[in-house]
């Protein structure tokens, strides 16, 4: 084997492992084709030729694999983006619910109070906080305990509307007793 036949089989040896699986057997063939090409210098047109024709080869096998893998990344994505969509949807709704029903409450308290004035309802604070606050607060709690296991976002989003009411119950006491 001659200089120059030698470089370029050394050149379509060198371009063949630089190819992915289907592109590595296309050059493999053309290594071995090149066995056949008579002349050292048609060996070397050839070879260049080959390298061509194994780059474009390996390039268009890379973005087929690239692409692929790609499409699988975003399918993965996307069931994730999902996935947090409908938990947030459930931890929305969970929180929403708590609204409700502690506005469900502080209305029959009030329709209570108009009803019948004799009570004297709206005087009574601890009344109040019994209605609004305690009664609906122990309901969520046995709510998101029941969810827990099955709805768990939507457990969450009870805890922390539960949480954020008795926050505010604390902090109006706060302020209500720092006043005196």
């Amino acid at each position: 084997m001659g200089f120059v036949r030698s470089i370029a089989h050394r050149m379509v040896a060198v371009a063949a492992g630089f190819g992915p699986g289907r592109s590595q057997e296309w050059a493999r063939a053309m290594l071995a084709e090149l066995e056949f090409v008579e002349g050292e210098w048609e060996a070397l047109w050839w070879a260049l030729g080959s390298i061509t024709v194994i780059a474009r080869r390996s390039g268009q096998e890379w973005i087929r694999l690239c692409s692929a893998e790609m499409r699988r990344w975003e399918r993965l994505a996307m069931g994730q983006m999902d996935k947090m969509g409908k938990k947030t949807g459930l931890l929305v709704a969970g929180a929403l619910g708590t609204a409700v029903l502690v506005m469900i409450a502080f209305a029959l308290l009030y329709l209570t109070a108009v009803t019948f004035p004799q009570l004297g309802i709206e005087q009574a604070e601890w009344t109040h906080i019994l209605v609004v606050i305690v009664i609906p607060a122990i309901i969520c709690l046995c709510g998101a305990a029941w969810l827990w296991r099955r709805k768990r976002p939507l457990a969450v989003g009870i805890l922390l509307s539960v949480v954020a009411v008795g926050t505010h119950v604390v902090l109006h006491f706060a302020h209500h007793f720092a006043r005196r």
